[in-house]
């Protein structure tokens, strides 16, 4: 503490300065929610992974059968360095989220499925993220650094865990009986998740059973019959080895009745549908019940789910005449949806459809976005037999197939459907195709860009706005806003004629009630005569719903900002390197507190940094990075600084404003240089029995300018117990020690990991200098 008291009393000389930013808000994000899930009926503790949210943020989750805080509070951020990342990747921008911590109570009778959550604070709000209500029970992850250690759990389950850090690989054990059936199911990519899992079965012997990369799009799933009684293990990592705090999981293992397929597809709404099941241990084969209309399509759903079975399926939900393949017998006419299967390889669906002169018909099969492995191929014939048009994927890995036709003359037509692949084919083979007239109906909707919308005090924010004009109408669209706030205007916009978007422009005043509003927008326009008036929607991502609340956050704009020349040096790895600034207050005059950004421009190689104030009135400052000694030498090193301090309003409302140094000015940047103390252990590795002790040769050494002692300690990562050293001193004109280390008897370790030996001493400047070491440790009798 009193070395950060004097670096911050350090004043500059000859120093040129120029600012870096206007004035603004800096907007907080969020990455993740671990558990990403929870078990009706269960209270479940979570932590929301979050940049510049300070020590507390607003917090709300959406959705019937919960009851969450309106506060996470900032908590313990648990993180692991993982293996090293050297040059290319370490170059690229990295984030470094923390934890901020909360509850949630789900109700025994809470619907499973999909809840949504958001923060927000005074400089701005986040987009909604999901949160999965399920019925199995519920483990989480009990994290730990350093090769994977095994975790046994009983069937059904969903585990909760997460690949972090880098390359980590999470094994999951369980026993079973030949003939079992096992699925394992992973949801990530589809709750938001980085994560691009693969899944792993092995036997008792590390004998691969099964494996499975993608299935429903990058989230992995596994369907195996158990060869013989015994022990189990799944393993899940990220196919590209990769691995953060955000990539969250949940790993669905279960062996009783799991629902995989349904038949048909989807049905039309509010009408009594018999579907067929397909999976696993099922009690019956056919099921009946009613699609919902106040819904959008398509939706995950388990007709099952209250007796048990695990699974869902997507159903689409249309309100056309629907037709089974089973049951046709004349010709279609539209709109019409086709449901049918490719049962048997090489397998062609043909379906009769009766097209009229002078129509624009729309093709489009739904397959693989509902789940299907169907690979569709379309053909479409004209009533002589002539081929008149195909169809094959949409788009790049899509393979669904869709097409439009100008029917020249009215008659019969047929549509042929195959997979793309003749050898392929099965009862999960179904299909949707959605046959229909092009309507040319004037008329429109709205799209917005986005549903969350920050806008500055005494600044404007913008959200774009556009127009889907169908049928013939053109006509200028105008924008009505509803429920805007006090002091908040906005611009009066209309989607001119002809055009398809518009910027609204929304301005709020320097008094502004810092909130979040929520909002809509209205479209009104004169269609033929009659006033048409449609709200404005927005997709939510992640969570299969849309939404006509935009929720519009006044913001403080930080004043402050910090500026200093531009600078780029050779440092020592292990030392300590000065960076000097200034604080331009732009007339803010209370106190501001500087430490590393959330979000950094550069992977940080391990580099730390204290939390320094720069006190009330005060301009210049120091700031002191500790540059690790692993740090990849040659490399250049960029690192962001965030200044926060607190801004009050006449009323007492305190507002938390930070300033990042994202520019390349003012950001802390150094060329890696060799380490100026160097530390060895003089034995390869260290084996000991429990109850025992041992001692580690140590070899110290000094580049040229550095003198005095040197403190050596024993760094155990947080799960490691049952063993100490106490810290040694080597003189300063010695070099060489040795470290004791003490194994108690009982339950130690584990040690899935080497142990680290850290020298530290002080430099000419009084500025801490670190070396490290790794060092195998393997302990005896059996443990």
């Amino acid at each position: 503490m009193k070395q950060s008291q004097s670096i911050l009393m350090l004043l500059f000389s000859g120093l040129s300065f120029f600012l870096t930013s206007s004035l603004r808000a800096e907007p907080p994000s969020a990455s993740y929610i671990f558990p990403a899930g929870g078990q009706r009926g269960t209270k479940v503790d979570f932590k929301v992974g979050g940049h510049y949210l300070y020590d507390q943020a607003n917090f709300e989750m959406q959705g019937a059968g919960i009851s969450a805080p309106d506060r996470v509070q900032q908590t313990e951020t648990l993180f692991f360095q993982g293996p090293f990342v050297p040059k290319p990747l370490s170059q690229q921008a990295e984030d470094y989220p923390r934890d901020y911590a909360g509850a949630v109570t789900i109700e025994a009778d809470a619907a499973p499925g999909l809840r949504r959550w958001q923060v927000w604070n005074s400089q701005g709000i986040t987009p909604f993220m999901p949160f999965v209500i399920g019925d199995l029970p519920e483990i989480v992850e009990e994290e730990i650094d350093g090769d994977p250690i095994p975790t046994a759990v009983t069937l059904p389950i969903t585990i909760n865990g997460r690949i972090f850090p880098r390359e980590d690989v999470d094994i999951w054990t369980f026993s079973g009986n030949a003939g079992d059936i096992v699925h394992a199911e992973v949801m990530a990519s589809r709750i938001g998740s980085p994560l691009d899992a693969r899944l792993e079965l092995r036997n008792a012997s590390g004998l691969l059973i099964a494996e499975n990369d993608d299935h429903h799009g990058a989230d992995s799933f596994l369907k195996f019959e158990l060869p013989e009684a015994g022990e189990y293990a799944i393993q899940i990592t990220d196919v590209n080895y990769d691995g953060l705090q955000p990539y969250v999981y949940r790993l669905t293992l279960s062996t009783g009745p799991h629902l995989e397929a349904i038949y048909p597809l989807g049905g039309h709404a509010d009408e009594e549908t018999t579907f067929r099941l397909l999976g696993s241990n099922l009690p019956q084969e056919t099921v009946k019940f009613t699609l919902p209309s106040n819904t959008l399509s398509p939706i995950t759903y388990n007709p099952l789910r209250e007796i048990g079975v695990t699974g869902s399926v997507a159903l689409d939900v249309d309100q056309v005449s629907e037709f089974l393949e089973e049951q046709q017998s004349e010709a279609v006419t539209l709109p019409a949806v086709l449901n049918g299967r490719i049962t048997q390889p090489a397998e062609l669906d043909t379906w009769k459809l009766q097209l009229t002169a002078g129509e624009k018909v729309e093709f489009d099969l739904w397959a693989a976005r509902l789940g299907s492995p169907l690979d569709s191929t379309l053909k479409l014939f004209d009533p002589e037999g002539k081929e008149v048009a195909t169809a094959d994927d949409i788009t790049s890995g899509v393979t669904d197939s869709k097409l439009t036709y100008d029917v020249p003359a009215t008659g019969i037509y047929s549509i042929q459907i195959s997979d793309r692949f003749e050898s392929r084919g099965g009862d999960y083979y179904a299909y949707r195709l959605k046959v229909k007239p092009v309507v040319e109906k004037a008329d429109f909707s709205l799209q917005l860009a986005n549903y969350v919308l920050p806008v500055d005090r005494g600044a404007t924010g913008k959200l774009k706005v556009t127009a889907t004009r169908t049928g013939s109408f053109s006509g200028p669209i105008r924008l009505l806003v509803e429920n805007l706030p006090e002091q908040v205007s906005y611009e009066t916009a209309t989607i001119e004629e002809g055009k398809n978007e518009v910027e609204l422009s929304f301005s709020a005043e320097e008094s502004a009630p810092i909130a979040r509003n929520a909002i809509r927008i209205r479209g009104e326009a004169e269609i033929e005569g009659t006033l048409i008036s449609k709200l404005a929607e927005a997709k939510i991502e992640h969570v299969n719903e849309s939404t006509e609340t935009i929720y519009l956050t006044t913001t403080v704009p930080t004043p402050f900002e910090l500026t200093t020349q531009f600078e780029q040096k050779f440092a020592n790895r292990g030392s300590v390197y000065m960076r000097y600034y200034e604080l331009v207050r732009n007339g803010f005059e209370g106190p501001v507190e500087i430490s590393l950004a959330d979000k950094q421009i550069r992977h940080k190689q391990g580099i730390t940094g204290p939390k320094i104030i720069v006190p009330a009135g005060e301009t210049k400052f120091a700031y002191p990075l500790q540059l690790s000694p692993f740090m990849e030498v040659g490399r250049t090193s960029r690192t962001n600084l965030v200044a926060v301090g607190t801004i009050v309003d006449p009323d007492g409302t305190e507002h938390k404003v930070s300033f990042t140094t994202f520019d390349v000015n003012v950001q802390v940047i150094t060329l890696t240089d060799p380490g100026r103390l160097s530390l060895a252990a003089e034995i390869s590795s260290v084996s000991i029995p429990p109850g025992k002790t041992t001692s580690i040769p140590i070899r110290i050494g000094r580049a040229i300018g550095l003198k005095g002692p040197v403190t050596v300690t024993l760094k155990l990562p947080a799960h490691v117990k049952g063993i100490s050293a106490d810290p040694i001193e080597i003189a300063a004109e010695e070099t060489t020690g040795e470290l004791v280390i003490q194994v108690e008897e009982g339950q130690v370790g584990p040690f899935n990991m080497p142990i680290m030996l850290e020298a530290t001493m002080q430099d000419e400047n009084d500025l801490k200098v670190i070396a490290q070491t790794e060092l195998p440790f393997v302990l005896l009798d059996g443990y």
